[in-house]
């Protein structure tokens, strides 16, 4: 396993910010990336891009060590859709209700990158099935990335979405999706090098790899104390303070779970 790690850096490509359905906010979210070790993080809240762009402005403004892709998960016909912006194209929302296909031929006009999340996981997750997909590259279509292992996903799942990419020649990515603070804590995704160039460079060249963290998710109450502690703490905090809680917390939860608390 550590061959796979020399040389690559790590990215969430899919983790959701608390101006929709997500508790995260910009501050946290890069000092929870910075403490799983993540590189690079994209930011991509429901049919809305604000956040993820104040989440590049303080990334920005406080030369943090993880780089920010703004994103956004838009909701199509067919299922949602990822849109990911790279340095030097304006990220801008892209109106939901339209066709996937007419969704996909947008987000290409602005200049952005488009990535399936969480393929054919049906209603619950609003998912994009392998149908749609299929009709659409028999018509010519093309996306650049994919997940193929997400939080949701069955063994089944991964090995269909797998499948998938390698036929159609897609990238093949792992996100948290993240919701709670849980980023980088879940599937993730490998890549040469170390830059958002680098990363942008990977999905084009699909030497990408998507794997599930060494660091499990924390439950929904852990990660609620901890971005309690994140927002008592401040964004000036001592890092070393917050990981030494977390390592704590961790070890609380191990605790009561073997005492049968």
């Amino acid at each position: 396993m550590n061959d796979v790690f020399e040389g690559r850096s790590l990215a969430d490509t899919h983790v959701h910010l608390d101006i929709h359905d997500g508790l995260t906010d910009p501050a946290q979210c890069l000092m929870l990336a910075e403490a799983a070790n993540l590189n690079i993080v994209v930011p991509a809240d429901h049919n809305r891009i604000n956040r993820a762009l104040e989440a590049l402005r303080l990334a920005q403004e406080r030369e943090h060590k993880v780089s920010v892709i703004p994103g956004i998960e838009i909701t199509t016909l067919e299922g949602h859709l990822l849109a990911l912006f790279p340095p030097g194209i304006t990220a801008v929302e892209t109106p939901p209700g339209y066709k996937f296909d007419q969704t996909v031929k947008m987000i290409h006009d602005k200049g952005a990158l488009a990535v399936i999340p969480h393929i054919g996981l049906g209603p619950s997750t609003f998912s994009v099935s392998p149908n749609t997909l299929d009709a659409f590259y028999q018509l010519g279509g093309k996306v650049e990335g994919m997940e193929i292992m997400h939080p949701n996903f069955t063994q089944g799942h991964a090995e269909q979405a797998k499948k998938i990419s390698i036929e159609k020649q897609i990238s093949g990515l792992g996100g948290s999706d993240d919701h709670v603070g849980n980023l980088g804590r879940g599937p993730i995704t490998l890549y040469p090098g170390i830059t958002v160039k680098d990363f942008l460079e990977s999905i084009n060249r699909g030497t990408t790899i998507a794997i599930r963290s060494r660091e499990g998710p924390l439950n929904i109450s852990l990660a609620r104390q901890l971005l309690h502690l994140l927002k008592t703490q401040g964004p000036g905090s001592d890092l070393p303070i917050i990981l030494s809680s977390i390592v704590r917390l961790q070890r609380e939860q191990y605790r009561r779970m073997v005492q049968g608390k």
